[in-house]
């Protein structure tokens, strides 16, 4: 079966809905999963969204699933997205270094530092905007759909934690 199979998306979409958590739990789970998913780089996403979701008493789980948001396919769209939203958020005009300058980059210690000064803060920038606002979207969607399918399927949720 394909990675990205609708079979597939729709079976983790339904397994997901049917966890017995509170909505709000699992939809902090989600916003924090795509948060962590577009702005911490590949390699410590899991563990970082696992870790602050115990922290935080959101759904694990889903966060942990939520940061597969940047894969293979998303990850270079995402990135462009957030490098040119940053620019536009700090005013600045859009240049792309030409190909040359990343092969230099590859090379020499002094031209990746150079690089990255020049296009970390709007990527930096626009990476953690884009990470608020597609949690925000995220958390208010998929809180109602739970509530929603927890209606209608009434299911049983856990109890909320003992303050």
């Amino acid at each position: 079966m394909p990675y990205f199979s609708k079979r597939r998306i729709l079976r983790v979409l339904v397994r997901t809905l049917q966890l017995r958590d509170r909505s709000d739990s699992v939809g902090r789970g989600l916003a924090l999963g795509i948060f962590v998913g577009i702005t911490v780089p590949w390699g410590g996403q899991m563990m970082v969204a696992f870790f602050l979701a115990w922290l935080f008493g959101f759904n694990r789980l889903v966060a942990v699933v939520a940061t597969n948001v940047t894969n293979f396919v998303t990850t270079v769209p995402l990135y462009i997205l957030s490098y040119y939203l940053g620019l536009l958020l700090l005013g600045q005009r859009a240049t792309i270094p030409p190909a040359s300058e990343f092969a230099r980059a590859t090379t020499s210690p002094h031209a990746l530092v150079e690089l990255v000064k020049r296009l970390g803060p709007p990527f930096l920038l626009g990476n953690f905007v884009l990470g608020v606002v597609l949690a925000a979207i995220g958390y208010w969607l998929f809180t109602r759909l739970v509530r929603h399918y927890h209606r209608r399927h009434r299911v049983r949720r856990t109890p909320p934690p003992p303050a």
